[in-house]
């Protein structure tokens, strides 16, 4: 056996013409346009390709330079393994795979990954990444930092994308969760110098369809820390229209402030919302709370929120409509004391 293995190398490297080599159980020819065939029992282990040198993994018509067909079942379920071991030197990086591409047009991926699948009560992830047991564990980490001299040019560490989906859709789902002193779900830095723009995270969410569902580009379940400031678009230069606020005072006294307390026995303070709804409802929307996508039994919850920032203006108003009560009374009250003043020198 060792004979037929050691000649079939030779064959294989020596050889300038179109050998066909095949290492089948069966004893069967190689397959036609294979350099080599090697078949075990009824299964088509490799096969290289003639005419493209592309190489089939249990697949016979590869249409890549390296194509693998697998079919996963509920015993086997994972299509390909790459099992790596070592790495024992902790300033050395180590990839367990690693591809990179160099192109000089078009839209380049080094990974791009694409999951479907008919069963709509099943969950279809393109790309999932999970890392434990370190100081520092990145389950999926993206980075373009690269000079880019294109004045339009774009460096993107990662994109996610997630569509189609009568139900949720999920560009990116981060968890992050253990005993260590910092767990983060997801980090972004941008802070290199740059004469453009620099976005940490930028999120937009639209309802450009025909549909009738809401859209958030953000939803936080949990405190929120802001280490610099929050602005809101205030540029009234693209507004459909633009109008004074009124009677902004009788707004305010709708509000209902209420002090509520959590189930971690946290005391915080906020605007009932659902007494809201019947005075200012242009204030008030109804948020739904999407379930867990690694719970199947979790279920989404709908509450009712208030529009913060839209109440900063409102109260701002009914500040300076108060103002404005308080010195015509002044003015009233002034007048009020010359007239009295008056009466008394004539006395």
């Amino acid at each position: 056996m060792k004979k037929v293995i050691l000649l079939t190398i030779v064959l294989l490297s020596t050889s300038l013409a179109y050998t066909q080599v095949a290492i089948n159980k069966d004893g069967s020819d190689p397959l036609p346009n294979s350099i080599l065939h090697v078949k075990g029992s009824g299964v088509n282990a490799m096969y290289i390709d003639y005419s493209t040198g592309y190489v089939g993994l249990n697949n016979i018509i590869p249409s890549y330079r390296l194509h693998v067909l697998e079919t996963v079942t509920d015993a086997k379920t994972y299509g390909s393994v790459f099992e790596i071991t070592g790495g024992s030197t902790n300033s050395a990086k180590y990839a367990g795979v690693y591809s990179y591409i160099n192109g000089t047009g078009g839209v380049n991926r080094a990974f791009e990954g694409l999951s479907y699948g008919a069963n709509t009560s099943s969950y279809n992830i393109g790309l999932a990444g999970f890392a434990k047991n370190a100081k520092y564990n990145y389950g999926i980490q993206g980075m373009a930092d690269e000079a880019n001299s294109i004045s339009l040019g774009n460096n993107i560490g990662a994109i996610t994308e997630a569509d189609n989906c009568d139900y949720m859709n999920i560009g990116t789902f981060a968890i992050a969760h253990g005993a260590g002193s910092w767990n983060m779900g997801i980090w972004t830095k941008a802070s290199e110098d740059n004469a453009g723009l620099n976005y940490g995270i930028y999120a937009k969410a639209a309802n450009s369809g025909p549909g009738s569902g809401d859209y958030w580009s953000g939803y936080f379940d949990g405190k929120i820390n802001v280490q610099g400031s929050i602005y809101q678009n205030g540029s009234v230069l693209h507004a459909k229209s633009v109008a004074p606020l009124l009677n902004a005072s009788e707004k305010v006294m709708t509000f209902k402030p209420v002090s509520i307390v959590n189930d971690n026995n946290e005391t915080s303070y906020a605007f009932d919302a659902e007494a809201m709804k019947e005075s200012t409802p242009e204030l008030v929307r109804e948020v739904t709370s999407p379930p867990d996508p690694k719970d199947e039994k979790s279920e989404a919850v709908t509450s009712t929120s208030v529009n913060i920032s839209a109440i900063l203006p409102i109260l701002t108003k009914a500040l300076q409509e108060l103002n404005e009560k308080v010195e015509n009374l002044e003015k009233e009250n002034n007048a009020l004391k010359a007239e009295i003043n008056k009466l008394k020198a004539n006395k």
